[in-house]
């Protein structure tokens, strides 16, 4: 009987599982609330945006606006800890529809961001994906 019940307790409290993880082994924190809209972001941009960030910090969010012919504004936006290092806290990529093309790194003064949308170059971009997240 005890048996069972500690299995029926274990599996009660049991963590759900949960999806693929980011790239760099992060984890949602939800401090900053996630959100998540349409057009959703081709599966590609994560792991490749990921590779060419350079966060180097634990905290940071990562952002995703969609564009016009297919155009994404990838963000991503460090927030350093009080042991860290004084860092750039913040970097911005423009992506095509095409993975194999390079991405442009933007000039952070060329960009506005907003609540739910960014300008750039008279161009607006609509967030489609925003991750809290936490490196191990």
């Amino acid at each position: 009987m005890l048996p069972t019940f500690f299995l029926a307790t274990t599996l009660a409290f049991a963590q759900a599982p949960q999806g693929p993880g980011e790239p760099d082994g992060s984890r949602t924190i939800g401090i900053v609330p996630p959100f998540s809209g349409n057009p959703a972001p081709p599966l590609w941009l994560r792991a490749t945006s990921h590779a060419l960030a350079a966060v180097d910090t634990r905290h940071y969010i990562y952002e995703v606006y969609a564009g016009p012919k297919g155009q994404w504004v990838v963000r991503y936006l460090m927030l350093p800890e009080s042991d860290e290092a004084f860092r750039e806290i913040e970097q911005a990529f423009l992506f095509g529809s095409d993975p194999k093309k390079k991405p442009e790194e933007l000039k952070l003064g060329e960009l506005a961001f907003e609540a739910r949308s960014a300008t750039y170059k008279k161009l607006t971009f609509t967030l489609v994906d925003r991750r809290d997240l936490m490196k191990p």
